[in-house]
Order: structure tokens, then C-alpha cells, then sequence
């Protein structure tokens, strides 16, 4: 599975990370996850090989609404 977060807060990525480590280490399963503190490294390095995307809805510059509807 591969996934990714975006939330321009540091300490938000972080925790996710810890959490989708220990998801997959507790159910055995592989994760590739990757993370982005802005929606524009995203869309810079997004070639549509996602099974999941989690965009912060809040963000500045570009919010993850705007950038859902540019995916």
C-alpha cells in the first residue's frame, strides 16, 4: 500500500508517521508512506501510484481542497 500525508505542521507529519509505523508493524502489512509539509511538493512529485491521499483542509497558500481538485 502506498499512501500520503500532507499538513504543513511539522509535529502533525510526525505523528502520523509514528502512527503508520505502528499500524503496519502490529498488522504485519507494508506501508509506504510518504510526507509533505505543503500541497505543492505533492502535486511536484505526484504520478497517480497513490491507494491513498490525506490532505490537511487548512493550510496556507494552497488548502487541500484546492489541491484534491488539482489531482
Amino acid at each position: 500500500m502506498k499512501i500520503v500525508f500532507v499538513d504543513n505542521e511539522r509535529q502533525q507529519l510526525d505523528t502520523l508517521k509514528a502512527y503508520t509505523e505502528r499500524f503496519a508493524r502490529e498488522n504485519n502489512v507494508k506501508i509506504n508512506a510518504d510526507y509533505f509539509d505543503n500541497p505543492f511538493d505533492l502535486l511536484e512529485h505526484y504520478d497517480g501510484d497513490y491507494d491513498g491521499i490525506f490532505l490537511d483542509i487548512n493550510m496556507p497558500v494552497m488548502d487541500g481542497m484546492t489541491a484534491a481538485r488539482r489531482i
